[in-house]
């Protein structure tokens, strides 16, 4: 902190995995930074590659979810003012396998993804857990008459079964931020792809794509 004083540098502090909130803090940037409230499920870890601690930092809050029960509890600790929930999210209610890995950004109820990654991840432990759809957490946890500014999905492999677990007509969040695979900037792809197609259908427009991560605006 004095170096930074004495060399009179003005820092920019990144927390996330790539730089996602500089992007977030550009499409959000006519709300007041203490006022953003985010829904951030797949939190991982309170601070490090977070989408939304930087926003915690200059007085925001919202509701953080993770498979992880470990990761919640340092929420708590760490992000006080946030809503930290250990829970799964899928778009229904059923009893699934959540795959537990050493790096716990890639812990996945997606056997598919957990077969794939599991080259370069161990996955060692593994439970039984019944999920929960956002409108039910939302539902009970969501603070009265609270817009949601920012919807962070990070799910390792099953993202668009968290999104479609939202009701977007009665929540209608002003940005979404969701991780898309082997994106192609092609109109022919995005016709085709059901993030793209299904957030379209609720009037959200693409507004950019950065290293696996899709930037959607409401044009409502």
């Amino acid at each position: 902190m004095v170096m930074r004083k004495l060399l009179n540098l003005k820092v920019k502090f990144i927390f996330s995995q790539t730089g996602e909130e500089i992007i977030l803090n550009y499409l959000l940037r006519e709300v007041p930074s203490n006022h953003i409230f985010y829904l951030d499920v797949g939190c991982n870890d309170p601070i490090r590659d977070s989408n939304t601690f930087l926003f915690y930092l200059h007085g925001g809050s919202g509701i953080c979810i993770d498979g992880n029960g470990k990761l919640i509890e340092q929420f708590k600790k760490v992000r006080p003012n946030d809503i930290s929930l250990s829970e799964l999210v899928s778009d229904v209610v059923e009893e699934v396998t959540f795959y537990l890995s050493n790096e716990s950004r890639v812990s996945t109820i997606s056997e598919e993804t957990m077969i794939s990654g599991s080259d370069r991840w161990s996955y060692n432990e593994n439970e039984k857990r019944k999920t929960k759809t956002l409108n039910e957490i939302l539902q009970k946890h969501l603070p009265s008459n609270q817009e949601i500014h920012l919807l962070s999905i990070d799910v390792e492999g099953f993202d668009f079964k968290v999104l479609k677990s939202i009701n977007l007509k009665k929540y209608q969040p002003r940005v979404i931020v969701i991780e898309i695979h082997e994106f192609e900037l092609d109109y022919r792809f995005l016709q085709k792809n059901e993030i793209v197609t299904y957030l379209a259908d609720y009037g959200y427009k693409l507004k950019y794509f950065a290293a696996m991560n899709a930037y959607f605006v409401s044009t409502k």
